[in-house]
């Protein structure tokens, strides 16, 4: 499968943001803002969640070489 250029990625971004805000606008005000801060607040944890990770391997490989 051959890898997607740069701007395929970008259309593929908008397209499904298109989708995104289609769908939201169909919920009623109070769930479309609930949504909205989740999808805001899950990367922050995703990347304390993967810096944790990435000690821990050190960790380890360090305890392992020591």
């Amino acid at each position: 499968m051959p890898k997607k250029s740069l701007s395929q990625k970008i259309l593929e971004a908008l397209e499904l943001s298109k989708q995104l805000n289609k769908a939201l606008n169909t919920l009623s005000p109070e769930i479309r803002e609930i949504i909205l801060k989740q999808i805001q607040a899950r990367p922050r944890r995703r990347r304390r969640r993967a810096r944790a990770a990435r000690k821990m391997r050190r960790n380890v490989k360090e305890a392992a070489s020591a």
